[in-house]
């Protein structure tokens, strides 16, 4: 009996070693996959300091005494976020922060997005892996759309209202193609305090962040490990700064209403 008893404990113990290693060999590999991501951004962030757009983000102004201005990139994407070289603005208060969120949110636009990135994952069966047909095609239009709304909300109205950060997108609109293309990647780790100082853009790092996590709820049980959240994450902060070179680069259309949105 004290050697069966014993041979358990020996048995038990070997499993639950057995475990640890393979739960630190998942912890190790997602690591590995985020960690040149995360050099890329602490480089990105300790020489971006330097560069700054020709807009100017004046805390003097009251917060909320200009309203949100709606323009369209590239004539179909509603975009409240970019402000336009040689802007002279105020800080945005916090129910505009909400407001730019709704705006954005809300748009048509948004269901144009959400169809054709679930019509890329469905072609290339990528992750959230739903499976094929109807069925899983609308799953994955559902999961799209919750995910930009998510994003949008973290990152243009909770966080900075929380971290007293704005959201917007100042185009530095003058220079070398290289410098602006290097500047628009850099805002997405780099950006304005309401104070109009610059500083790490903990709304749209940890935003993008939340809604890594956000996506657990309703992604599949095979696309919620931390490999997988590693990279959601990675892809997530790779398009943020794509966006943010089309907004540097898109012409600058006329503005449209701005009414209701003080």
């Amino acid at each position: 009996m004290r050697k069966r008893s014993s041979q358990s404990v020996n048995e038990a113990s070997r499993s639950g070693a057995g475990n640890c290693q393979s739960h630190r060999a998942v912890i190790h590999a997602a690591i590995r996959r985020i960690r040149p991501r995360l050099l890329l951004c602490v480089s990105l962030l300790a020489c971006s300091f330097q560069s700054t757009a020709q807009s100017v983000l004046d805390p003097s102004l009251p917060p909320g005494s200009q309203p949100l201005v709606e323009r369209r990139v590239l004539h179909l994407f509603s975009d409240f976020e970019s402000v336009q070289p040689g802007a002279h603005v105020a800080p945005m208060s916090a129910r505009q922060k909400f407001r730019l969120f709704a705006g954005e949110t809300f748009d048509p636009s948004l269901v144009v997005i959400a169809a054709a990135v679930a019509g890329i994952q469905q072609a290339g069966n990528l992750a959230p892996q739903y499976g094929q047909g109807a069925g899983p095609y609308a799953q994955r239009f559902g999961a799209a759309t919750a995910s930009f709304a998510v994003a949008s909300l973290y990152s243009e109205a909770l966080f900075p209202t929380l971290f007293h950060q704005d959201p917007r997108y100042f185009r530095k609109g003058s220079g070398s193609i290289g410098s602006r293309v290097w500047y628009a990647i850099t805002r997405t780790v780099v950006t304005r305090q309401d104070s109009g100082r610059s500083n790490f853009n903990y709304s749209h790092i940890g935003g993008l962040a939340a809604l890594t996590t956000t996506t657990n709820l309703y992604y599949p049980a095979a696309n919620r490990t931390a490999t997988e959240n590693a990279e959601r994450f990675g892809i997530a902060v790779g398009v943020a700064a794509l966006l943010n070179v089309v907004r540097e680069f898109a012409p600058a259309p006329a503005a449209g209403t701005s009414a209701g949105y003080r």
